[in-house]
C-alpha cells in the first residue's frame, strides 16, 4: 500500500511540475513575442498611421524590452519628439499591463497610471483592445 501511495504521489508531483512549467513557458513566450519596436497602424488595412491625434505627420512608436516599455509620439515632418512615457509592464496570458513610471511634461497626467489591455499578435501585427484618454488604439505594426 505504501508503494502505491508513493507512486501516486510521484505521478501527481511530476504532473504538477509539468503543468507549472508549461504555464510559465507560455507567459515567457507571450512576453518574448512583444519585444521589439511597434508603430501604430490602422486596424482596417494595417498601414502605418501618420495622423495620430488627428495631426498630420504624427506617429506613435512603442519600444518593448524584456521588462520595460517606452511610448513616444513623433512629429515626423518637424523631426520632433513630442511626448514620452516610460515604465514597466507585465503579461498575463493575453493581458498586457503597463505601469507609467516616467513621463515628460506633456504626459505628466499619466504618471503613476496603470493601464491594462488585451492583445493578440498575428505575424507582425499586434492588435490591442483599449481606450486611453478617449482615443482607441486599434493596432500596432512591428517596425
Amino acid at each position: 500500500m505504501k508503494k502505491l501511495s508513493f507512486k501516486v504521489f510521484m505521478v501527481l508531483a511530476i504532473l504538477a511540475t509539468t503543468i507549472s512549467c508549461s504555464v510559465e513557458r507560455q507567459a515567457i513566450n507571450s512576453k518574448r513575442n512583444l519585444i521589439g519596436t511597434w508603430q501604430q497602424c490602422n486596424n482596417a488595412d494595417s498601414l502605418v498611421r501618420t495622423d495620430r491625434y488627428g495631426e498630420k505627420g504624427m506617429i506613435s512608436q512603442k519600444i518593448i524590452s524584456s521588462d520595460s516599455f517606452a511610448l513616444t509620439d513623433i512629429q515626423t515632418n518637424e523631426k520632433n519628439v513630442l511626448g514620452t512615457i516610460i515604465g514597466s509592464y507585465t503579461v498575463d496570458k493575453d493581458t498586457y499591463t503597463e505601469f507609467c513610471q516616467y513621463t515628460d511634461f506633456r504626459y505628466r497626467n499619466h504618471f503613476g497610471e496603470k493601464n491594462s489591455f488585451n492583445f493578440k499578435i498575428k505575424k507582425d501585427l499586434m492588435f490591442i483592445n483599449r481606450t486611453l484618454s478617449g482615443l482607441q488604439d486599434p493596432a500596432m505594426s512591428r517596425c
